[in-house]
């Protein structure tokens, strides 16, 4: 009679635990629940917001007499348009394609700041920019318009930011419910946006966003186009010469973009390390290799791994390249190394090569703005020497050995310019100096780290 009632108890209390087991795990999903919906609720109202702001920092630019008042209000729109990316990136809208919505505000932001550099360098702008300016306006008012109009329409209908977002797995939550594709219907009017959008003729300035920027070949991609066996056997050559063995071909795709480019997967039968590699569809250029293995202990100091990078680059006949800047973490060592002409560093062709330092394996390669930008160039005779460079440095720093460089602009342009390695107060910066003009180009502060130096 005993055990019975000891059974019956364990019974009563196991249903007892497993009931508030369910109220606890109720109340924690109500409470995720909410907090879902209050973190979208607000991201979709900074977007309105922003939005709105943007359009209105843009119509002040467009009325402002004075260059001090343009650039600041053009500045203003360069800061709201980058909040509106954000908090729209932040929404659960990932089924509904938002590619034009998003280059538009990453475009008018930029096309702000461009205009203000511009303003700030003594230049007037043209007509034909505050055409376009008089446009991006416009555009902004509209999407503020259609989404306001939104607002109301989900106020109206009760709409749930948080049965779209991402669910965690195992919540009752997860998978496409009928309601979820409910409230995606409710967004429709993005979506139309969207595509209208789509219509707009393109934006060309001096900016990393501008139509023409995106839209260049890159130039130094040369050679027949090969078919897919063909890079193949040029992925697996290269992977064998950056130290690997036993390969074997796991899956291989085509990928787009500015390079077109087959992508391999390899398996490495020896050590069990997956290896991708990306082959230009014409030329048959390495644009990427990594190696995912996992390093042991360090055996190798940066000297012999540079040493390891430099032979690399010369079996690919890359000789003509500086080592610039290198970096050594997880028992790896990465140089960055640049392209020279003439004695000039062309920093927008850069080659990065990661070196194993347990046995010098090359296990990273990264091409890619190599790829993009290298070309031989017709480079300019400077019009001030060192010297004169040298006179237009703040006399706050201490100013290093200046040597002649190509640097890179937002707008993909590029400028001879020298480059000084300087100090002031125990911080270290590079100052590049206009050779043609004198201008103060850019800044950049080189932060010391465990591993090596980082430019910021």
């Amino acid at each position: 009679m005993r055990n019975k009632w000891w059974r019956a108890a364990a019974v009563i209390g196991l249903c007892a635990a497993l009931a508030g087991w369910a109220l606890w795990e109720r109340a924690g999903r109500a409470d995720y629940v909410h907090a879902v919906e209050a973190d979208n609720q607000l991201e979709f109202y900074n977007l309105i917001s922003r939005v709105e702001q943007a359009e209105v920092a843009a119509s002040k630019a467009l009325v402002a007499a004075s260059p001090r008042q343009q650039v600041l209000y053009l500045t203003q729109l360069w800061n709201e348009a980058a909040d509106a990316q954000d908090s729209l990136a932040q929404l659960p809208v990932g089924e509904l394609n938002l590619s034009a919505t998003r280059k538009f505000l990453a475009q008018a932001g930029d096309y702000g700041l461009a205009l203000a550099r511009k303003l700030a360098g003594g230049e007037d702008l043209t007509v034909t920019e505050r055409d376009q300016l008089s446009r991006i306006t416009a555009q902004l008012g509209e999407f503020g318009r259609r989404l306001h109009l939104l607002e109301t329409r989900l106020d109206q209908t009760n709409f749930r930011w948080s049965t779209l977002a991402v669910r965690p797995p195992g919540s009752f939550m997860a998978g496409r419910t009928a309601r979820a594709s409910t409230e995606l219907e409710q967004l429709a009017e993005l979506g139309n946006f969207d595509r209208q959008l789509q219509e707009v003729p393109s934006l060309t300035y001096d900016g990393p966003f501008s139509d023409h920027r995106l839209q260049v070949a890159p130039k130094g991609v040369t050679g027949p186009r090969l078919s897919r066996s063909s890079a193949q056997a040029k992925a697996l050559a290269f992977a064998r010469e950056a130290g690997l063995r036993d390969l074997r071909v796991a899956s291989s795709r085509r990928t787009s973009g500015p390079i077109p480019a087959y992508s391999f997967a390899l398996d490495s039968t020896r050590d069990g390390a997956r290896i991708t590699v990306d082959v230009t569809e014409k030329g048959g250029h390495i644009v990427q290799m990594l190696n995912d293995r996992r390093l042991a202990a360090a055996r190798l100091n940066a000297s012999q791994a540079l040493r390891k990078a430099q032979a690399f680059l010369n079996r690919h006949g890359l000789k003509n390249m500086l080592p610039t800047y290198s970096l050594s973490e997880a028992n790896a060592q990465t140089i960055t190394f640049v392209a020279t002409q003439q004695g000039v560093l062309l920093y927008p062709d850069q080659v990065k090569v990661k070196v194993a330092l347990d046995n010098g394996d090359i296990v990273g390669w990264d091409a890619l703005s190599y790829l993009t930008n290298h070309h031989s160039r017709r480079l300019p005779r400077p019009r001030l020497d060192e010297s004169a460079a040298r006179s237009r440095v703040s006399a706050d720093l201490q100013v290093g050995r200046g040597r002649l460089c190509i640097i890179p602009t937002a707008g993909g342009q590029e400028k001879l310019a020298w480059e000084f390695s300087t100090q002031a107060d125990g911080d270290r910066f590079l100052v590049y100096i206009n050779a043609l003009t004198g201008a103060e180009e850019q800044i950049l502060k080189v932060v010391e780290q465990p591993g090596g130096q980082l430019t910021m």
